[in-house]
Order: structure tokens, then sequence, then C-alpha cells
């Protein structure tokens, strides 16, 4: 192989190796949900997955950006916010639904599950109706909604979970308060 030939190759390698110097650099930087402070209500070893879903999830179900609980400025990169800061009341005021969405989901719900269940068992023998109108296949009768089908114009996300969304329909107030 002729020496310019390498030089070339070599020179070649070194180039592109530099072109994803900063694309390693930006891998390395993380997100915003790496390493959350401040953490009150919710668990200290979240997931930065399950933190950014469950914010994407508070905002639409509110129908507001980030900028309504965290400091701030709205069109500014996430990185430039002061998400540990507690100096929005409405922050304060989300920890409280937090908390509570939490408590209904955690106990409620999964004492809820469970007396369905019970109800919901086979009444004399095959293929017959559970309560509630819903054959064994899973299906409703009568036109009603299952679990996962559409409710209010929008697919809900978590199943039967309640969520900001539950209340608030895109809107922060509740249908009835404030208006």
């Amino acid at each position: 192989m002729p020496v310019a030939f390498l030089r070339w190759m070599i020179a070649l390698a070194l180039v592109s190796s530099l072109a994803l110097l900063p694309a390693k650099a930006q891998e390395k930087k993380g997100s915003v949900y790496d390493n959350p402070k401040n953490l009150k209500v919710l668990p200290k070893d979240i997931k930065p997955e399950a933190l950014e879903s469950l914010m994407k999830e508070a905002t639409e179900g509110l129908g507001v950006k980030c900028t309504a609980c965290h400091v701030g400025k709205q069109g500014e990169p996430l990185e430039s916010f002061d998400f540990a800061s507690d100096e929005k009341r409405s922050k304060l005021r989300a920890r409280v639904m937090f908390d509570m969405v939490q408590t209904i989901n955690g106990k409620f719900m999964t004492e809820f599950e469970q007396l369905s269940r019970r109800r919901r068992r086979p009444q004399g023998g095959e293929g017959g109706e559970r309560a509630g109108g819903e054959a064994e296949g899973g299906e409703r009768q009568g036109g009603e909604q299952g679990r996962g089908e559409r409710e209010g114009g929008r697919r809900r996300e978590r199943g039967d979970a309640v969520t900001c969304w539950t209340c608030h329909r895109g809107d922060t107030d509740v249908e009835g308060e404030g208006r």
C-alpha cells in the first residue's frame, strides 16, 4: 500500500473520531430527569423514565406547561430550570395532589379491584355473564365502556388508575369548581 493512502486513511479516521466527540459528550450529560432533587412525595429512587412520564401525564392532565409548578422561563431549555425550588405555591399544591392520587391508587383502587374480582366470578357454570354486564370473554354488553376504551374523548393511559386527567380533564380547575 502506498504511504500516501495510509496517511489519508489515518487522517480520515482522526477526523471521524473528532466528529463523534460532541455526540458522546451529549450522551454523558443525561437528562433533567436524572438525579432529581427535593422529592418529598415521589420515591427518591424513581427511575428517570417514570419521572418523565409522570410529569408529562400531569401537564397533559392539567393543560399546563412545566412553568406552572417549576421555576424557569417558558421556551428556555429545561436544563435552565430550577426543579428543586419550592418557590411556586402551585408546586406545593401539586405535591398534595400527587400524594392524594398515590393514596387512591395504592389503597382504595387495590381494595376496589379485589371487590370487583369477587363480583366478576362467573355465575352458574360455563359461558355465563359476569356481574356488571361483562361476558366471560371480557366484552361489555349494552354499549358500556370497558377498560382501555376512550373516556371523555381521550384514551386512559393507565387502565383503571386515577390520574390528573381523571378529574381535571386538561384544565387546572376541576369541573364545577372555580367557574
